[in-house]
Order: C-alpha cells, then sequence, then structure tokens
C-alpha cells in the first residue's frame, strides 16, 4: 500500500510552533504559548495541547481566573494552517493560487512554490501563478512530470490496470519515449496497491519485522475514493490499553476498537485518507 503523507495522530501538536497569545490584566504578555479556555479558567498547556480535558502535567502557575486575562488570541500557525487547507482533495486552480499567496504572505516559500506547481497543472494559461513561479521553474518542474501533463497521466493509468509482462514493458516504453520523470517503481507499487480491498479489514497479520513481535496485528481502513496514483494519507491510530484486570498479559482496547473513531474521517469526501490501528501486544 503506498501511502506519501504521513501524520501520527497523537492530540499534539508539538511539531508547530505555538502561537497563542494571553495578556493578563496588569499588563505580563504570555506569547508564543498553547492556550486552552475552559469556562472561568485560561490554561496554558506545557505540551503544546488544545484537547480541553488534556490535565497531565498542568500545575496552578499554568491556570489563569477568566477575570484575570485582559485579552486572550488563539491563532493557529501558519504552518498548521496551510496543511490543513492543503490536505484537501476539492482544491481547484483558484484555491491552490489563493494559497500561493497565503504562504507568500507567511514566507513559507517551499509550500509557496508547490501551490503555484499545483495550480499550474490544473491552469497552465495562469499568467499570474507563471509570473510568480517564473517560466524557467515551471518548464524545468513540468518537463515529463505526469503532474503536469495529461498524456503521461493517462499513459500512467493504463499501465496500473496492466497485467501481461510484455503489455507493461509496451507502455513503459511509451512513457520512456515521452520522457517521463518517474521511476517505474513508483508505479509497480501503485499497480499492487491498487488491488488492495477498500473500506475495512480487521486482524490483519503484520509482515514486516513480524518476527519481532509474533501474533500482531493491525485494523486498516482504505476510503472508497482511493486512488494508488495520488498522495494519500496515513493516519496512525494508537488506542489507549492498560492491563486487562489482574493479568498482566491482556490489554485492554484493541486496533478494531480505535479504527472504530476514524471511519469518518477517512471517508471524508474532500480529505479522504488511509487509517491503520495497530493492537497493542502488551499493556
Amino acid at each position: 500500500m503506498r501511502a506519501v503523507t504521513v501524520c501520527l495522530v497523537l492530540a499534539s501538536l508539538a511539531a508547530f510552533a505555538p502561537a497563542d497569545t494571553v495578556v493578563l490584566k496588569g499588563g505580563k504578555k504570555l506569547e508564543g504559548v498553547v492556550a486552552v479556555e475552559r469556562g472561568d479558567v485560561v490554561v496554558v498547556n506545557p505540551y503544546n495541547s488544545r484537547w480541553p480535558e488534556m490535565e497531565y502535567g498542568i500545575t496552578a502557575k499554568d491556570r489563569f481566573a477568566r477575570d484575570k486575562v485582559e485579552e486572550l488570541t488563539i491563532a493557529d500557525p501558519p504552518l498548521l494552517h496551510y496543511r490543513e487547507r492543503a490536505s484537501s482533495t476539492a482544491l481547484d486552480a483558484a484555491g491552490h493560487f489563493d494559497l500561493a499567496k497565503f504562504c507568500e504572505t507567511h514566507k513559507l516559500l517551499e509550500e509557496r512554490d508547490r501551490e503555484l506547481k499545483l495550480a499550474l497543472c490544473l491552469d497552465p494559461g495562469n499568467a499570474e501563478a507563471l509570473a510568480a513561479l517564473g517560466r524557467g521553474v515551471w518548464a524545468s518542474w513540468a518537463k515529463g512530470n505526469p503532474v503536469a501533463d495529461p498524456d503521461l497521466a493517462a499513459l500512467e493509468r493504463e499501465y496500473v490496470k496492466l497485467e501481461k509482462p510484455a503489455e507493461l514493458a509496451a507502455q513503459w516504453d511509451q512513457m520512456g519515449s515521452k520522457g517521463t520523470t518517474r521511476q517505474r517503481a513508483y508505479l509497480e507499487r501503485a499497480r499492487r496497491s491498487a488491488k488492495f480491498p477498500l473500506g475495512r479489514r480487521e486482524k490483519v497479520p503484520l509482515t514486516l519485522k513480524s518476527e519481532m513481535s509474533p501474533g500482531a496485528t493491525y485494523a486498516i481502513y482504505v476510503p472508497k475514493t482511493y486512488d494508488p496514483l495520488v498522495p494519500t494519507g496515513l493516519v496512525l491510530g494508537l488506542h489507549g490499553g492498560g492491563r486487562g484486570g489482574n493479568d498482566p498479559t491482556l490489554v485492554t482496547g484493541s486496533g478494531e476498537s480505535a479504527l472504530d473513531f476514524y471511519v469518518d474521517v477517512a471517508e471524508d469526501e474532500g480529505r479522504g485518507v488511509i487509517v491503520v490501528c495497530p493492537t497493542a501486544l502488551v499493556a
């Protein structure tokens, strides 16, 4: 199964720079924090979590009575905001270009160039996007790139459906004659992934390094919109699980029970993702 974008969903945003601001009456300002408003209390979370019920490690110095707070500004970091928007599969050329302008404003230069290229893939005649990216940069990136070349993209889709070695070789030769920059190994992985069952599977035996975890299994959900030639997000959901009663060999929770929480996310129309939930073997 080929999944290009990988994210571990563990209820933490520690990888992103916090962007909240708390101004206390009296003038003290706390900047670059993660804050949560809970009724009459504002909590500054030292672990960068916005989960309202998260209490671990919260001390008195992290809590401020709401009537002692002059101003509370909660704002996602620009990179997080970008990734939330960019993960949508429903963006059109105008949407990508608008996102490129957002990246320009927030000095996310690599992301800006990515969005300009995607805008031009959908609308090659966008003069404003072409001027912003540069003709030379666009021509170099687009040459032989199936993402930017509809003819190469069509050949790839045919390749994924083929079975006979001779047909596969002939199709690959066609793509080579058109100067494709894609590696054949990529298409072979996509071809195998195209055969993967869609929907839910449970208690799937672990294969990679399975000798290190005998009997390990996982539950997996592949959205009905899955396309092996389109980068697809992978969510790894880790279930909670302590000891099952007095028996230390039993674990509460399972990958199957955890997967129930993610099915709606997996089938989100604008952001379909693959979800994998392993079952813990020990507490």
